[in-house]
């Protein structure tokens, strides 16, 4: 029998070692998981609630010296000019437009609070309620941002409530952003069915459910509120399966931008945008593999 020579061990090493990165090895796997609704222009990005964390980040913490103080920044934006977000995108990682905007565009319009840190208070503005409406949620008043997105500072889990003029719950958030609609509650569509004189719009969602996955739809072209909100509600595979979601940024605001994770068989890992994301907001919603 031949003994194997020193150089030919090497080369058997080297073999193997090649071998196991096209494998995939020293990759790692894919956790946010992407899909397209069957019947709405609408993305849908996928994750387990227990294998990712999530957090708001204020625009304004994120901008460097020389951009204006007055100005948030777009979806669009956010990796060519937030080093801190690109730093981010370097790993897997699914960036989403936070609550609306203010006066200005690095003001929110409803409650925001990022690492334990009140930026903006409660915005208890009431849509006022009509007894004549055929639909029972249009007969009382309610509020204009009605939903409330909360990660809990014990666990990091996600929940979505309404919103309500006791703060006192807000200490169990180390983030929490205020916006709506919300669009689902307890599994069931929670808007009415949209009158003729609504326009459509696109959409920006996040959305909890009773298994403890979590997701974020997108809308690619303006759709139906109610239209969205039934498809939201509805089971999977055909629907997103939430049992709770809400609106986090309307219009041009809403989108994401979506980043793989490193792998050895890609050697470009360009930036998927979902949704307009052209105008600048004052938040984000960032979510990213644990030990990413």
């Amino acid at each position: 029998m031949r003994r194997a020579t020193p150089g030919g061990a090497r080369s058997m090493r080297l073999l193997v070692v090649i071998g196991w990165a096209m494998l995939g090895g020293g990759a790692h796997a894919q956790v946010v998981q992407h899909r397209d609704a069957p019947t709405l222009p609408v993305e849908l990005f996928e994750f387990p609630g227990n294998r990712v964390k999530v957090w708001v980040e204020a625009t304004g913490s994120l901008k460097t010296t020389d951009m204006r103080p007055d100005e948030g920044v777009s979806i669009q934006d956010a990796l060519k000019q937030l080093p801190a977000i690109a730093d981010l995108g370097r790993r897997e990682l699914l960036l989403v437009s936070g609550g609306r905007a203010g006066s200005r565009t690095d003001l929110p319009d409803g409650l925001l609070k990022s690492n334990g840190r009140l930026s903006s208070s409660t915005n208890l503005t009431k849509l006022r309620g009509s007894p004549a409406e055929d639909c029972a949620l249009r007969r009382a008043d309610r509020y204009r941002l009605s939903g409330l997105l909360c990660v809990r500072k014990d666990s990091g889990a996600v929940s979505i409530g309404k919103v309500t003029a006791d703060i006192a719950g807000l200490a169990a958030c180390e983030h929490a952003i205020q916006s709506g609609p919300l669009l689902v509650e307890e599994g069931k569509p929670a808007v009415c069915d949209r009158d003729p004189s609504e326009v459509r719009s696109t959409y920006s969602v996040f959305c909890t459910r009773a298994d403890g996955t979590l997701a974020v739809a997108v809308a690619r072209k303006p759709v139906a509120i109610d239209e969205l909100a039934k498809w939201l509600a509805e089971p999977r595979p055909s629907g997103a399966d939430c049992q709770s979601a809400m609106a986090l940024n309307v219009g041009k605001a809403s989108g994401a931008v979506y980043t793989g994770p490193k792998s050895f068989q890609v050697v470009a890992r360009k930036p998927r945008y979902s949704g307009p994301g052209t105008v600048p907001v004052p938040s984000f919603v960032v979510i990213q593999p644990l030990g990413n």
